[in-house]
């Protein structure tokens, strides 16, 4: 009776895995042979991986005092905002013209040019007090916002991150001024 027909308890793991080695000790020459050559092809795939380096940029986003309502706001609602309304396919396609980001697809796609820059683009919400609501009285809600972009120049990869921030910042410069105009 094989192993693999009973259910297979501590002693038969251990008695197969003796079974295995007794095995590869017989073939002790390809076994070495087997495990250089893995070795080696797996050593040579991570160096000829390109490398990214990622840089980030954290944002404090702080609500104004005189907010006064009890909605609260979700992780996915904020990092949706940031991805869509701020970052939109028009400024990140001039974000890749002025980087020279991936020209070869600029004439024939695009789409998938701008899909590519955004998948270098990663956001993560913490220390998000805006889940909970907030009522009269109660302090100023805040959250922090990580925004990083991953290059294969760090150099590139930092001025593109700080873009990006700037560009968080402004247009949320705009949306107060566009608030306090309209009261």
């Amino acid at each position: 009776m094989k192993w693999e027909d009973r259910e297979p308890d501590f002693q038969a793991i251990a008695q197969e895995t003796k079974r295995l080695f007794a095995r590869a000790n017989r073939h002790k020459l390809l076994v070495v042979i087997l495990t250089v050559v893995a070795t080696l092809g797996a050593a040579f795939r991570e160096y000829r991986r390109q490398r990214t380096y990622p840089a980030t940029v954290i944002l404090s986003a702080t609500e104004g005092e005189n907010v006064m309502d009890g909605v609260s706001h979700a992780n996915d609602r904020l990092i949706d905002y940031v991805y869509y309304v701020v970052f939109t396919d028009r400024i990140l396609a001039e974000m890749a013209d002025r980087h020279d980001f991936r020209p070869d697809l600029k004439a024939k796609n695009p789409r998938l040019r701008i899909e590519q820059f955004r998948d270098f683009i990663d956001i993560d919400i913490y220390k998000n007090e805006f889940t909970t609501p907030r009522y009269a009285g109660w302090p100023a809600r805040s959250a922090h916002i990580a925004i990083e972009f991953r290059h294969v120049d760090p150099d590139i990869s930092m001025t593109i991150a700080r873009e990006l921030g700037d560009l968080v910042i402004t247009r949320d410069a705009q949306n107060r001024q566009a608030r306090l105009a309209a009261d």
